[in-house]
């Protein structure tokens, strides 16, 4: 959640400022797995498989005015609360790698 906050003047009198404020909020899910292969033998070994992620997402956006809308010059267009949708995501893929072993529990990977 963030709070955005600007000083801006007052429509009654010019002299003096109030707040506005914009307070967004979003959230974001995501769950993700695959599937791991290996190939070859002795110290290099290649590893590739399939991998997929779904997400869920939504965010809502709400402005608090610190001038009333009735005395306000720029009141056209003006919103309370934007709400920004929800939001699905589906990913498929695929990863590949190369594993070399110096001894029979060290190795460097190196991933594509």
């Amino acid at each position: 959640m963030t709070n955005d906050k600007s000083i801006v003047p007052s429509a009654a009198d010019p002299n003096e400022t109030v707040e506005d404020e914009a307070k967004a909020s979003a959230f974001n899910i995501a769950v993700g797995g695959g599937m791991e292969f290996r190939r070859g033998k002795g110290r290099l070994q290649g590893i590739y498989g399939p991998m997929a992620l779904i997400s869920l997402g939504s965010s809502v956006t709400e402005n608090v005015y610190g001038n009333d809308a009735s005395a306000n010059f720029l009141v056209q267009g003006r919103s309370n609360e934007v709400i920004n949708g929800d939001a699905f995501g589906l990913s498929l893929g695929c990863f590949a790698s190369v594993e070399c072993f110096f001894t029979p529990k060290t190795s460097l990977c190196a991933k594509i």
